[in-house]
Order: structure tokens, then C-alpha cells, then sequence
């Protein structure tokens, strides 16, 4: 942790409540929504959470600034636009592109008041625009192409010893908030792209810890899950079945599968184990396969294509409709093509859900 030399005790309670207060927050706007109390806890006139893009090397065009401003909007298009042009005049930004900062920095670190008001970044931006002189800032990331920070920004007073001592304390704990948030933000992608992947497998994708809570789901996994086993809070399993058969199925050598029934709905999870945390692919489908006959009557089908998607809503995949049907995995997949057309749907769960509406049958949990 960075020195909290001079900071009282009570500034230091301050500080560690604030930095317990970080940790708590599960996204990006709960985070920036506590980081922006920064202003009100040192005593600032504004504050900035924002990224400095870097432009490429030798190229003309300004750098780009995305950030939130405290209060909203004070940082304009017009301030934007300068400080894009002269980005590079600004002590601060320069001095966290050089690398990882230990500690908060001010400009009066690296200039007189009376050489920052001669700047053309403070006359064209900070200045003129903003009204704004004193600037602290502490570092959120870097990389050699953008810096993040939380700048903090007065019109009148220096920020003090005292201010800078407080942000050393609580921004390790800053960074390591936002770093969390953005590796959550990124595995939630990661399993959008996987849902999407397994899409036509019917197939949904569960990261569960080792203390049985789920670690990441996507969206349609989660609405999934939250029909089976109802709101998952985070502080417990699935479900006390499920946990116990993840526990006992861990040093299996054959692939576990589990398959619990409600009413004419069956769900099939199959564990596959892992070092860190482990995956299950959750399936849902009916305990029996519609009669084709009745969807033929019911919907504009063939009767091939009929009996593919009686076996689809069942729950088969395709190489198992081919055995089943007598007929090649590419035929399949050319009457699938067909039935999505004929039922204007575009995945198997959503073919599979016309199915069942098509019959009075319980439809899949989404």
C-alpha cells in the first residue's frame, strides 16, 4: 500500500471505509459512482474518471477522451476538443504515460502556478473553458496507448500534502476495483460469444467456483437457471441436488451427467471439471420427443421436416436425428434451414419454443 504518512486516524478510517465501499461494487457505474465522491471527501470543484487514448505515433490527429465528469457535462464538447489538440502540454497526462504511477501526482509537481497559466492547454481548456487551475490525479491503468485516471480539480486552492496522502492509500484499491470490474465485463463477453456458439447445440454454459456460486453465466443462461432454481443471489449453489452431485462427480473419470424433471420439462447438466472453477452445460428440453403427426396438422411442415423438428424439440442433435431418421447430418441441417424459414426463427431454441406453443406443451424457461 502506498504511505499514509500524515493521514490522522480518522482519515485513514475514512480512507479504508471508502476503499471497502469500492470493493463492494459489482459494475462500472456503481464504481464510477462511488470513485466520483472523491470530490466530496477531499474537497474538490470537479472531477474527472476518464481514458486518454493516445493517437499513433506521428499521426496529426488529437487524442480521445472518454470519461464521466462530476458534475455532469461541466467537461464540454469545446473542452474536449482542446484538450484533445493539446494533450501532450498537460504536465499530468504526460507524466502517467510514462508508466505505472506509485502515487497521486498534482501539476504543481511539475510547474509554477504562473508557468500553467501561460500554457496553451490551461489558456485554451482549463482555463478559459473551465475556470479551473489546481488539478490531482491518481492512476487507474496504463498501457502504452491509454491512461486512465481520476483527476480531481479545483479553481482556487492547491490541493494540499494531506489530499495526496489519502489518495496514495486508497487507490491501489481503486485499481484493483476497476481491473476486477473489467476481467468481469470481459468473461461476461467471453460467454455471450459462447451462448451464441452453442446456440444450435441448445446448450447454455454455467462457471461455477469451488464453493458451489456461480462464478459467470450469460444472459440466456441466467434466464434459464432462474427458472429451474429461481433469483441466484451469489451467496449460494444452484441448488443443494445439484452442488452435492458437482461435489461428488469431481474425481469421476466419466463425464457426469445429471438430469432433473418438472412436469414435461427435463434438464440435463453436464459437469466438466476444471482447476480454478467448473463448467456446466445446462440443456433444457422435453421428456419426450412431439409427436410429428400433430405437428404437421399444426404448423406449415413436411412431414420429414415434421419429424427432424419433433426430434429437435426433444432435445437430439443433429448427427443423433440423422441415425435416428436414416438420412445424412448434411440433409438435416438442409431441413432445419427449412424449418427456421417456415417458422420465421433463428436458433433451436426458439424453434424448439414453437414447437411446444405449437402443441400446449410447457414451453422452455427464457
Amino acid at each position: 500500500m502506498a504511505s499514509s504518512a500524515g493521514l490522522g486516524s480518522s482519515e485513514l478510517r475514512s480512507a479504508l471505509a471508502f476503499a471497502a465501499d469500492l470493493a463492494d461494487c459489482a459494475d462500472a457505474d456503481r464504481l464510477d459512482e462511488q470513485v466520483r465522491r472523491l470530490s466530496q471527501i477531499v474537497g474538490a470543484d470537479t472531477i474527472i474518471i476518464g481514458t486518454v487514448h493516445k493517437p499513433p505515433p506521428g499521426s496529426r490527429e488529437p487524442a480521445r477522451l472518454v470519461a464521466s465528469d462530476d458534475p455532469p457535462g461541466f467537461f464540454d464538447e469545446d473542452a474536449r476538443e482542446a484538450f484533445g489538440r493539446l494533450w501532450d502540454q498537460q504536465p499530468l497526462v504526460v507524466h502517467h504515460f510514462r508508466g505505472i504511477a506509485p502515487g497521486a501526482a498534482k501539476l504543481s509537481d511539475f510547474l509554477s502556478e504562473r508557468q500553467w497559466r501561460r500554457s496553451e492547454v490551461y489558456n485554451d481548456c482549463y482555463g478559459r473553458l473551465l475556470g479551473l487551475s489546481w488539478e490531482i490525479a491518481a492512476q487507474i491503468r496504463c498501457t502504452p496507448d491509454e491512461v486512465a485516471c481520476a483527476a480531481l480539480q479545483r479553481a482556487d486552492n492547491d490541493f494540499s500534502e494531506l489530499d495526496r496522502a489519502f489518495l496514495d492509500v486508497i487507490t491501489p484499491h481503486m485499481r484493483a476495483a476497476y481491473a476486477r470490474i473489467d476481467a468481469l465485463a470481459t468473461g461476461r463477453r467471453q460467454l455471450e460469444l459462447l451462448e451464441r456458439g452453442l446456440e444450435d447445440s441448445a446448450e447454455a454454459l454455467v462457471l461455477i467456483g469451488h464453493d458451489g456460486r456461480v462464478r459467470a453465466a450469460g444472459s440466456r443462461t441466467r434466464r434459464l437457471l432462474r427458472g429451474w432454481f429461481g433469483e441466484q443471489s451469489g451467496r449460494a449453489p444452484l441448488s443443494a441436488e445439484v452442488e452435492l452431485w458437482r461435489r461428488r462427480e469431481r474425481g469421476s473419470p466419466a463425464p457426469a451427467v445429471l438430469e432433473l424433471r418438472r412436469g414435461g420439462r427435463l434438464l440435463r447438466l453436464r459437469l466438466l471439471v476444471g482447476e480454478d472453477e467448473d463448467a456446466i452445460l445446462v440443456a433444457e428440453r422435453t421428456a419426450a420427443a412431439p409427436d410429428p403427426d400433430l405437428l404437421r396438422r399444426r404448423l406449415p411442415l413436411s412431414r420429414r421436416e415434421a419429424e427432424v423438428l419433433g426430434l429437435l424439440a426433444g432435445g437430439s442433435l443433429n448427427a443423433a436425428i440423422a441415425g435416428e431418421l436414416g438420412i445424412s447430418p448434411h440433409t438435416v441441417n438442409r431441413h432445419i434451414e427449412r424449418i427456421y424459414a417456415k417458422l420465421d426463427v433463428h436458433n433451436r431454441a426458439a424453434a424448439t419454443a414453437a414447437a411446444l406453443a405449437a402443441l400446449d406443451l410447457p414451453r422452455p424457461s427464457r
